[in-house]
């Protein structure tokens, strides 16, 4: 006995094409039912291993008051500030000095204390323009 598609199968007995097409489609609907309960069984068991094993190790437990690192306590000499660093030749900490910083320069005019020229892209064409007429010099 050989199998045949449901198909012709169903065409051979006079089945109408509807009725094929309501069974294909429970079918397919069973296979998606299927893998949606093993993808489900999948992540329960590993809710309940991690589960397991959270209490196993006694779990965890929030910090009280008095365990946190209370920011406001802080010197101006603490080693915790940002910016600091340990020299361990020294055994010291040493903390950058606060300096005030320069405003951003927006736009292309240059700050005072550069030359007239300060912009690149203007530079590097001042630069292309004397090779260009060096070029012309040495073919002349």
């Amino acid at each position: 006995m050989t199998t045949q598609p449901l198909v012709l199968l169903a065409e051979e007995e006079g089945a109408s094409s509807s009725a094929v097409s309501v069974v294909d489609t429970l079918l397919d609907v069973a296979v998606y039912a299927l893998l949606l309960g093993v993808v489900v069984l999948t992540l329960y068991s590993l809710y309940v291993t991690l589960d397991q094993r959270n209490k196993e190790y006694g779990g965890w437990v929030k910090k009280e008051d008095d365990e946190l690192l209370d920011t406001s306590a802080r010197g101006p000499n603490d080693r915790l500030r940002s910016g600091a660093v340990y020299d361990p030749v020294t055994e010291q900490w040493t903390y950058p000095a606060k300096t005030t910083k320069a405003a951003a320069r927006v736009g292309r005019a240059p700050a005072a204390d550069e030359e007239v020229g300060g912009n690149r892209y203007e530079r590097r064409m001042e630069k292309k323009l004397k090779a260009a007429r060096e070029g012309k010099k040495r073919r002349n």
